[in-house]
């Protein structure tokens, strides 16, 4: 059998099928490499020939039994997963042993989805990420069928946006699976799922803080999970060290620990050591990162802090830490593990180091949140050389806005000391200040995503500035659309593609979106968040279906958010 590998493009929810090679968009690739082994991925190419959706809805049924992989996403083409099982049904995959869904919106797709996916016995590898508006009782059917019936007894790898069971369910049985991703509500869930995994060997959770969660409750007693060697958790501000600690002393074989946390308990580096030394001998790799977003009590030593981990324990293991501590701030102190593994940070003004080297390098950092004011300086021995979207921030010690403005010279010079100009692409400018977002867009020439406040584009930017040319993304926030804007849009923006603008009454639809199609020739996603309605949804839908000037978008419309794109 010769490897034939044939390429099918999803763009914009609509399947086409490139006769090149080369091409830009999102792709299937389907891979012939025995008659019943193809192999279905996502991957982004250059420049698609386009073909009809008839087309895959011929080729597909012919290889369906030989398709073993499948992933599908919402997040860069719109109802692309919506799209696809409208057309093909998950029963007849039938060798199907890996199904990856990322950002499912639809409750009608994913019971589609549920009602299928138990014809698929084979699966190995199961992933339902980032999905918004799906109802709890759809994530107990989830969670039903791979932990309390079994459906897949080859299951090894699962990854879920959330975890819920019935609250009938007394016990669930051991299941098979080594690689575990998942969130969940409560720190006993997390416990208890892992006495019924008893071969995992990864797991990532993320537990946030719910309001309504109150777990007073003791942490279940379960048998030790030997096989358990990494471990990443995300633990909100609910859950102690002693919670944590009650854990560890299940898990002795853990070789890497990462933890994001916010409890304060967890700035204890004298608890830490002990921990470490007598439940995790074997731990040769170790992550922490603390953030706490209240004014810290009274009773917090930083120096204290910083102190107990600069012990000879952590000096041995060459394990060094950062505590930067900012007064009157909201985010107002941080500890962290160097080297740095989150991709975001948004550095404090005061810091605390246990390591001699001055100059640090934070090379998993893609996203830098930067606050500028008048009394602020940059520290330029931390560097940041792969940031790509940089969020600048112009605001006083106590979070509020500021609209006075000041020097820019000074702070681009230092930007350009932490950072790589040229491998900016992505810019949130956050600020009232004129000079500063010009030098921005003078020195980073390839951005091409760019979130503005909308009354700061409407009465500031000039209308013949031609700095703005190669932005393809832009995002208006934190005010009301208007119409008397789109001239000054249309003409600052000549290679617009994507768009999102807010409005306050569902009305301004009627005048807005007819205006935005019209005069934003290269558009080909508009999103607009709506903050009152008062129209059925079923009219406003009914009047976009029946106007022509819509007749070449796809839209999707729920009552605070209309989205179109290209068809």
């Amino acid at each position: 059998m010769v490897d034939v590998p044939v390429e099918i493009c999803i763009k914009a929810s609509s399947l086409q099928l490139p006769l090149t090679p080369q091409a830009t968009d999102f792709n299937i690739q389907f891979l012939a490499v025995t008659p019943y082994h193809i192999e279905c991925a996502m991957r982004r190419t250059s420049a698609v020939n386009p073909v009809t959706y008839d087309c895959l809805n011929t080729f597909i049924p012919t290889i369906t039994t030989q398709i073993v992989s499948i992933r599908l996403s919402n997040k860069d083409t719109p109802r692309q997963i919506d799209s696809f099982f409208s057309s093909f049904s998950l029963k007849n995959f039938i060798r199907l042993k890996s199904l990856t869904l990322i950002n499912v919106t639809s409750n009608e797709t994913m019971n589609k989805i549920l009602i299928n996916l138990l014809f698929v016995k084979d699966l190995s590898h199961l992933s339902m990420i980032d999905s918004k508006f799906i109802t709890n009782e759809i994530y107990e059917k989830v969670c039903k069928i791979i932990f309390v019936e079994r459906y897949f007894k080859f299951l090894t790898n699962c990854q879920l946006s959330h975890y819920q069971l019935p609250s009938t369910t007394t016990s669930i049985p051991l299941c098979n699976i080594k690689q575990l991703t998942i969130r969940l509500h409560y720190f006993n869930d997390l416990v208890f799922l892992l006495d019924r995994c008893p071969q995992i060997q990864q797991l990532t959770a993320k537990i946030c803080y719910k309001a309504f969660i109150t777990e007073k409750k003791e942490i279940p007693a379960i048998s030790s999970v030997s096989s358990l060697q990494y471990m990443n958790l995300y633990l909100g501000h609910h859950i102690s060290f002693n919670k944590f600690e009650k854990l560890c002393e299940k898990v002795p074989n853990i070789k890497h620990l990462s933890c994001s946390v916010t409890h304060l308990s967890f700035t204890d580096g004298q608890r830490w050591e002990n921990l470490i030394a007598t439940c995790f001998l074997s731990l040769s790799d170790f992550h922490l990162l603390f953030q706490f977003g209240d004014p810290v009590p009274s009773h917090v030593n930083i120096t204290n802090i910083i102190e107990k981990f600069q012990t000879r324990f952590w000096l041995d293991k060459n394990w060094y830490f950062i505590c930067d501590y900012c007064p009157n701030t909201r985010t107002t102190l941080a500890l962290y593990s160097i080297p740095y593994q989150s991709e975001d940070i948004a550095p404090l003004i005061n810091t605390y180091i246990t390591t001699s080297s001055l100059t640090m390098i934070y090379d998993k950092v893609e996203i830098l949140f930067l606050k500028f004011s008048a009394m602020r300086h940059l520290n330029t021995q931390r560097i940041y050389p792969n940031v790509s979207t940089l969020v600048l921030l112009n605001e006083d010690d106590m979070g509020e806005l500021m609209t006075i403005p000041f020097a820019s010279t000074p702070f681009i010079s230092d930007i350009g000391k932490i950072i790589v100009w040229e491998n900016i692409r992505n810019l949130n400018y956050l600020c009232y200040n004129y000079e500063l977002l010009m030098d921005v867009f003078k020195y980073a020439t390839n951005i091409t995503s760019l979130q503005l406040f909308f009354d700061y584009f409407k009465n500031t930017l000039n209308d013949e500035n031609t700095l703005f040319i190669n932005i393809k993304k832009l995002e208006l926030i934190n005010s009301d659309f208007e119409v008397t804007a789109i001239e000054k849009l249309s003409k600052l923006f000549l290679q617009l593609e994507y768009l999102a603008i807010e409005i306050e009454e569902d009305y301004a639809l009627y005048t807005i979106l007819p205006l935005l199609v019209t005069h934003v020739s290269n558009m080909s996603y508009l999103s607009i968040r709506i903050y009152s309605t008062e129209h059925w949804e079923q009219e406003i839908e009914c009047w976009l279906t029946s106007n022509i000037l819509f007749n070449n978008f796809y839209v999707d419309f729920d009552t605070c958010c209309l989205r179109l794109w290209c068809k």
